[in-house]
């Protein structure tokens, strides 16, 4: 298993790969869409419509708590992936998260008002090295990191992405959530050359706020990009290969 997942992150990591077309300008960019996962995905859909205690279209509401202990691992990766439980009301909207040649804290999830709850969260991180695992098969099979991947990246802090994610952005430079998908991950370890950033401190300081932005422009990038290369090299250092690709 280990010889395989190696092998995945070798072609993960190769220019080019994951390059898709550019986005065209019907409705919402193709790197803020979803990536449905390949395996058990027609199964979760029917689930969820079987399940489901909610006829408005707009608001996802948790399947109930038997119903989800019924699903296998890989089943629950493709709920999260799909159907975000957690409801978000109006006024907490990241309808702001969308301005073109603007970073922003965090990402806006791309489910109209619906996020991950704390149990989909949970089981992210309790099942990481499954969940890379999933990550890994889904990208090389759809060729796309949609924003729920980058979510799920983000979640788990995934930080053993940040080659693969360079090597797309290199190809994708319009996808600017990647940059932030960068910056989330070096502000939850505290990576000092981030956290004491002027970039920081104006994303992330106190108080928080949803609408903040930067200018995504060529200074920004190169400052994010040089420093997401420190930050991966300080993880590398800590861990052997075999962990680095469990």
């Amino acid at each position: 298993m280990r010889i395989i997942q190696i092998m995945l992150w070798i072609t993960m990591s190769l220019p080019g790969f994951g390059q898709t077309a550019p986005a065209k300008n019907n409705g919402l960019p193709d790197f803020r869409r979803l990536t449905n996962p390949g395996f058990g995905l027609e199964r979760i859909q029917a689930f969820i419509q079987q399940y489901k205690n909610s006829r408005e279209s707009y608001r996802n509401k948790p399947v109930s708590q038997g119903a989800y202990d019924s699903l296998s691992i890989r089943e629950k990766f493709t709920y999260a992936m799909i159907y975000p439980e957690r409801y978000l009301q109006n006024c907490a909207r990241f309808t702001y998260f969308f301005q073109r040649g603007k970073l922003f804290p965090r990402l806006s999830f791309g489910y109209n008002e619906n996020t991950l709850s704390f149990r989909q969260i949970q089981f992210l991180k309790m099942n990481r090295d499954s969940v890379i695992t999933f990550l890994n098969e889904v990208i090389q099979q759809k060729k796309s990191w949609g924003i729920n991947i980058k979510q799920a990246i983000i979640e788990i802090n995934g930080w053993e992405f940040i080659p693969a994610m360079m090597a797309y952005y290199r190809q994708r430079p319009d996808d600017t959530d990647v940059l932030t998908t960068f910056m989330a991950l070096m502000a939850h370890d505290v990576f000092s050359s981030f956290t004491q950033s002027e970039y920081y401190n104006h994303l992330y300081g106190d108080p928080v706020g949803y609408q903040v932005t930067v200018d995504a422009d060529k200074t920004t990038e190169a400052f994010i990009l040089t420093t997401t290369m420190a930050y991966y090299t300080s993880r590398t250092g800590k861990r052997s290969l075999k962990t680095l690709v469990k």
